[in-house]
């Protein structure tokens, strides 16, 4: 049997075709699609249909959950994300109410067995997502997770074949939007004969222009059309581009958070005690951890949703305050920092970081080291307001070769808020190297 695979179409029909009258060629016998198929492009409807009439076996992407979410949200949410979702929001206004229910019907990951070989067709992984550049650890934990000899899998834009745990990762590339400086369509063709799998990967151009100047005249950002002919992501396309879309700036991207945390009915004096007491103690040790604004933000912004999981029970609420973090269609972050937010928030208390955390290790190393800090910090900020009273008014940090000492100003005896506080604490001590102190004085 011989498959062409395609991955982030991206709502670009003039490529699409292209790569199809080129997959013809090879005598493909079926087409599979690995998501993000509907947003970026001007041509989301067409697009849809045109896997129709191929006949395409197609797995839902990142683009297409977004999309699903956002028929199903209010004008209000619709602004707070306005900027980051245009293309998506576009897409929805030109889909029919017939390509919504095509993309209900779409599934999220599918198993096959062709000539003896099983094989997972994936956007990105069935319990997590994956970030743009998977590392080795990431797809550990797919092979691990996926029981298949071969996985296709979509979201990483560049092209490739891999073989870890005995199990063969192949990514297509992207056929509507490159991010390798080549603006031409990428896709693969897979042969699969008798328990033995060929991948051949094709690079095939396409008229770049007239996408681009439908997405002029559709309204859709100019970045993304620059980033189109220049086959780069649309964050690094020139300046004077990027520039004619206005950049969410940090209040309103608080503001984002707190709706959330309005809408989970938070205890708001407990939360904004803890999401104080954090920058606090973040800024004091600045010279340890030689973290910066970012994340400082998303340590701010970790803080302010740590327990949202409350509106589903005490039980497991870091938890569900994790799961809420990722599947909020409210909040305006990409991948990667939404999970650095919620992976934070889930370690403000119980169980450390840990291997046989999946959606933890699929983190790049250096990102799991930032919310060991954030999270560290939390922790401790979590414990000095352990009896939810603000007890606390400030605290001086001294910092010496082999410890960290904080001293409390207190309205009231805090022993509860000291010991929680150090009870907490085993997380950034781990992180900074150094062992943690807490006394109180009353001010």
């Amino acid at each position: 049997m011989r498959v062409a695979v395609l991955g982030g179409i991206r709502a670009n029909l003039p490529a699409l075709d292209t790569v199809v009258a080129d997959a013809r060629q090879h005598r493909v016998d079926a087409i599979w699609n690995v998501g993000n198929f509907t947003g970026f492009g001007p041509f989301p409807g067409a697009v849809i249909d045109r896997l129709q009439e191929l006949g395409a076996l197609s797995v839902l992407g990142r683009d297409e959950l977004l999309l699903l979410k956002l028929h199903q949200m209010e004008d209000t949410v619709h602004r707070t994300m306005q900027h980051e979702f245009v293309p998506l929001r576009y897409a929805q206004a030109h889909l029919s109410e017939g390509h919504h229910r095509f993309l209900r019907s779409v599934p999220r990951h599918l198993e096959l067995t062709v000539a003896g070989v099983r094989v997972l067709l994936v956007h990105g992984s069935p319990s997590a997502r994956l970030p743009h550049q998977a590392t080795l650890d990431h797809l550990r934990i797919l092979a691990d997770e996926s029981h298949a000899q071969v996985v296709v899998y979509g979201h990483e834009p560049t092209a490739g074949t891999r073989r870890i745990r005995g199990v063969v990762f192949m990514n297509p590339g992207s056929v509507g939007q490159s991010h390798d400086g080549d603006p031409r369509a990428s896709y693969a063709v897979m042969t699969i004969t008798e328990r033995v799998v060929r991948t051949s990967f094709r690079r095939v151009d396409y008229p770049v222009e007239s996408t681009a100047v439908a997405m002029k005249a559709c309204g859709l950002p100019a970045y993304g059309a620059e980033a189109l002919r220049q086959g780069v992501m649309p964050e690094t396309a020139p300046p004077e581009a990027a520039a004619v879309v206005p950049e969410r700036n940090a209040d309103s991207r608080i503001e984002a958070v707190l709706e959330l945390a309005r809408s989970c009915e938070y205890e708001a004096e407990h939360t904004h005690q803890v999401a104080r007491l954090s920058l606090k103690l973040f800024d004091d040790l600045a010279g340890l951890h030689m973290l910066g604004t970012e994340e400082r933000f998303l340590l701010h912004c970790a803080a302010l949703l740590h327990d949202i999981g409350w509106i589903e029970g005490q039980q497991a609420h870091h938890k569900t305050a994790l799961r809420i973090i990722l599947s909020s269609t409210v909040l305006p972050f990409d991948e990667r920092d939404r999970l650095l937010i919620g992976m934070t928030a889930r370690y403000h208390r119980k169980a450390l970081p840990k291997p046989t955390h999946g959606q933890y290790m699929v983190l790049a190393e250096e990102d799991r080291r930032r919310v060991a800090v954030m999270a560290g910090i939390l922790r401790v900020a979590d414990g000095l307001d352990r009896t939810h009273r603000s007890l606390v008014d400030d605290f001086t940090c001294q910092i010496t070769p082999k410890r960290i000492a904080i001293t409390c100003l207190v309205r009231w005896p805090a022993e509860m808020e000291r010991q929680a506080a150090l009870d907490k604490g085993q997380l950034l001590e781990s992180a900074l190297g150094k062992h943690l102190a807490i006394e109180w004085r009353l001010t």
